[in-house]
């Protein structure tokens, strides 16, 4: 026998040993350590992860909710949770409607500095809205007892603003009557005949019956 085949049979004979040694232990031969096997149990993370909810800040509460729980709490006669949500309101928007309904508020919490203060806002919103001059005339007269000068001067403003309407024009000649200025009295039912002719009778007799107190 060859020197070259001689080597291969001893190669030969070497492998099949080896394969039998391992064969007798139970043993399979150690793979590299770069092996795909070398991580196995350990749980490979999710491609996509799912975010965490987010959590979106709660919307501040608008005009309209705050007013109308304002409301809410004013027929309840809760004056001063009704004035906590109304003075948020009028942060976010001015007009009569608000300074009025502040101006209620506060004259339930017999807070006339502030009632007039909200009554005064609502007109210079509004100069034509008829019931906040008369709401303002009765207010100075009844609750602040302010002098006939001061009531007097409403009025007449009030009758500017909004052309002499017949509310305004009836409800002065009612408070000039109640202070015995009777010939002024007659002056204002005279022209509420003009603005409202379909109640001439009933105001030619007022007029008539502030006649024979002169």
């Amino acid at each position: 026998m060859s020197y070259k085949n001689y080597a291969y049979l001893v190669v030969i004979l070497l492998i099949i040993g080896s394969l039998s040694f391992f064969a007798r232990r139970g043993e399979a031969p150690t793979l590299p350590t770069d092996s795909l096997g070398q991580n196995e149990g350990v749980e490979a993370p999710p491609e996509n992860p799912i975010p965490p909810p987010v959590t979106k800040p709660a919307l501040a509460p608008t005009y309209k909710e705050l007013i109308t729980k304002g409301h809410e709490f004013y027929l309840k006669g809760q004056y001063t949770k009704a004035l906590s949500y109304l003075q948020k309101a009028v942060l976010l928007e001015q007009n009569d409607r608000i300074y009025r309904s502040l101006y209620s508020v506060y004259l339930g919490l017999k807070d006339y500095q502030n009632a007039e203060m909200a009554m005064k806002k609502a007109l210079i919103a509004d100069s034509k809205l008829v019931s906040n001059w008369v709401e303002y005339a009765s207010f100075e007269n009844n609750y602040v007892k302010a002098s006939f000068d001061v009531v007097s001067k409403i009025y007449l403003e009030g009758l500017k603003d909004t052309k002499n309407n017949i509310d305004l024009v009836t409800g002065y000649a009612s408070y000039l009557t109640e202070n015995k200025k009777y010939a002024e009295a007659i002056t204002y039912l005279e022209k509420a005949i003009i603005k409202d002719p379909a109640r001439k009778d009933i105001f030619q007799a007022e007029i008539e019956s502030l006649r024979g107190k002169i």
